[in-house]
């Protein structure tokens, strides 16, 4: 399961610079198949990521700014992200 997520995290910040190469380059940089990244990447997406695929640059990019965030957040910190992101609307 540690491994799974850190797959994400990493594929996150790959597709964020989109700089994640080919399915096969992807799938040979996490050493997994490519069966293996498209069910990474529609995991992503079933999560809500707007993922496409750039022929063109060889990367998948996200349609929209944004990125994951897998770690525990207790409520505190939460609230307190929340009334920063309040203070600057």
């Amino acid at each position: 399961m540690v491994r799974k997520i850190q797959i994400l995290q990493k594929l996150d910040c790959l597709i964020r610079y989109k700089q994640t190469g080919s399915p096969h380059e992807l799938a040979q940089k996490f050493r997994v198949t490519e069966k293996s990244i498209r069910t990474y990447i529609n995991t992503l997406r079933k999560l809500g990521a707007p993922i496409y695929y750039s022929r063109k640059r060889k990367s998948y990019y996200y349609g929209k700014d944004g990125f994951f965030s897998f770690r525990f957040s207790n409520y505190e910190s939460s609230m307190e992200t929340q009334e920063v992101i309040k203070e600057n609307i």
